[in-house]
């Protein structure tokens, strides 16, 4: 069995209180499933970021919040439908700079 992972941080800037980190597993051959039926449910996105999409900028500026909604309900069930595991965490930058 082949596992893939994929991390993402937000917050790196100076200045935040909290680092916050996503990480996600799965096999190789679940990725490569979900990857095919989420580039068609996000149409006519050809990337989604959640921030924009909630926020309704960026990619998504213009957008109403039904045609925002309409795109969650897409694909928020994909994520379900695959055996896809995740977690979030976050460091606050305070106690760190205290430990180093």
């Amino acid at each position: 069995m082949v596992m893939q992972v994929y991390m993402d941080e937000s917050n790196t800037h100076d200045g935040t209180e909290y680092l916050t980190i996503g990480v996600a597993w799965a096999e190789a051959r679940t990725w490569s499933n979900w990857e095919k039926l989420w580039k068609k449910k996000i149409l006519p996105l050809e990337i989604y970021h959640s921030v924009e999409v909630h926020n309704r900028n960026g990619i998504c500026k213009g957008w109403s919040p039904p045609q925002r909604n309409a795109l969650v309900n897409r694909v928020l069930p994909i994520i379900a439908k695959h055996k896809i595991q995740g977690r979030i965490g976050y460091l606050d930058r305070k106690k760190l700079r205290k430990l180093l």
